[in-house]
């Protein structure tokens, strides 16, 4: 019999035939999840079972159950084949209740048959005890009972516990493939990025599957988005960056679907998870702290329509160290805070660009040529936003319209046999810089109480004088 098995298990291994296409009639393990992310047409709802309740410790397997189930797990290694096939189609129709002995046989089991029964029958039971504890968790309106489920403990401590943060957690756990994302919430920024990294390798792989011989471009859903973004606001991307082969990678890619841009923007600041999702990218764009990172915050911020945000992004921008000499960015920065109402608020970060001495391009003026540097348009910029004129300063104008305000090549200093333009731009920087110093602090911020301070109380206009004067009782 021994021998016979043996022979059975390297068929098997040969020619990849499963125990179930052999004797044992189990249904193949089909793992209950939302179908393929992204997949066109196909619904990903998930509906509570019929009459659940919402505390998990409705879930536990009582002791009939658990004894029952031991003892199919112990028949699976009877020297009789129809004791052990019997028991294999028993374990199968105890579904979830099968789950923990199934789980305690396979860490001590040696038996290669035993295993692989185990093997057959387990994603099937797990998947349903996952579904029910999934409908148990949905149940839970009211966010009462404690879950015991990968990663809820972490995305509750940072996103709250109300009915769309559920819903959206659910969507993603009833997907087995996300698990181990789930569980990553509390690593170290090496291994979070690791786990993101081959997630990210599936994803690429995902958008080029082959169907039936023809390419399908299969793109994630708006709940894995979510918490891919979750995961990667974890820590800064500093000391996370994600690597894909030899290419770093991002949710940053996936950001531009319409989901995202409907949650995102204030215009609309639709769809069903919008107020979960817009919690979640806003942690993700305050966790770009990299020069790359801080381009891309305030990229999305200016598309997502951000007008508070835009600003407070590109002065980030403007106060980094720019990476292999690009300067574009700081440009960029530049121009969405001079055009931002709020954008006098950041003179201080726009002053530190003005000594950079990046080219933009030249100025041809009679016969005179310009250099035009990055740090020319930034004083151009601070003085527009300070209600100055730039000819105060030496700075010349190529164009005194509104609109040329903000063109990179508006600003210049004029190099002529009376001054160099150098000497005109170190003299400008300094006189800025002292106005800037001479300027009155928020007078809002002046009244404000220091910290631990309590706030002074307005005094109490004093009462007139009169007839009543004395008599304590309120007369209005």
């Amino acid at each position: 019999m021994k021998s016979f098995t043996l022979t059975m298990i390297a068929l098997v291994a040969m020619t990849n035939i499963s125990w179930g296409q052999i004797r044992v009639q189990v249904a193949p393990a089909q793992p209950y999840q939302v179908p393929i992310p992204g997949k066109p047409g196909e619904k990903t709802e998930f509906q509570p079972i019929a009459g659940s309740s919402p505390d998990p410790k409705s879930l536990e397997v009582d002791e009939v159950e658990s004894a029952k189930a031991k003892k199919f797990v112990r028949q699976l290694s009877s020297a009789a084949y129809k004791e052990r096939d019997s028991a294999t189609k028993d374990i199968a129709k105890m579904g979830r209740f099968a789950v923990p002995a199934l789980k305690d046989a396979l860490a001590s089991e040696s038996s290669p048959e035993v295993r692989m029964r185990i093997d057959l029958v387990l994603p099937k039971a797990e998947a349903e005890d996952m579904k029910a504890r999934v409908s148990c968790f949905l149940l839970d309106k009211e966010g009462k009972y404690e879950h015991k489920l990968p990663g809820w403990t972490k995305f509750k401590e940072q996103l709250g516990n109300d009915k769309v943060t559920r819903e959206l957690f659910a969507e993603v756990l009833v997907n087995k493939k996300y698990h181990p994302l789930l569980l990553a919430c509390d690593l170290p920024a090496n291994e979070l990025g690791a786990i993101l990294s081959s997630h990210y390798l599936d994803v690429q792989n995902r958008a080029n599957m082959n169907q039936n011989g023809r390419s399908v471009n299969v793109q994630p859903t708006t709940a894995e988005i979510a918490v891919l973004a979750f995961l990667e606001s974890m820590h800064s991307d500093k000391v996370m960056p994600i690597l894909t082969g030899q290419v770093y990678t991002s949710v940053q890619s996936y950001l531009y679907s319409g989901d995202v841009v409907a949650a995102m923007s204030p215009s609309r600041q639709s769809g069903k998870y919008s107020t979960v999702l817009k919690k979640i990218l806003l942690r993700w764009l305050d966790t770009r702290e990299s020069f790359n990172g801080l381009q891309q915050a305030m990229t999305f911020a200016q598309s997502w329509q951000m007008v508070s945000e835009v600003p407070k992004y590109a002065a980030k921008v403007l106060a980094s160290d720019a990476q292999n000499g690009n300067w574009y960015p700081k440009l960029q920065a530049l121009m969405l805070i001079g055009q931002n109402k709020d954008g006098k608020k950041y003179l201080p970060q726009i002053a530190k660009v003005f000594d950079d001495t990046n080219l933009l391009q030249q100025a041809v003026a009679g016969q005179a040529v310009n250099n035009i540097q990055l740090g020319d348009f930034a004083l151009g910029v601070a003085m527009k936003l300070s209600g100055q004129n730039p000819k105060d300063y030496g700075l010349e104008m190529k164009n005194t319209q509104a609109y040329a305000n903000w063109q990179q090549d508006n600003y210049y200093f004029k190099d002529d046999k009376d001054n160099k333009a150098e000497d005109r731009r170190k003299a400008c920087i300094k006189k800025f810089n002292e106005w800037i110093a001479n300027q009155p602090k928020d007078e809002a911020k002046k009244d404000e109480p220091k910290k631990d301070e309590p706030k002074k109380e307005s005094p109490k206009p004093p009462v007139k004088p009169g007839k009543d004067c004395g008599d304590e009782t309120d007369t209005r």
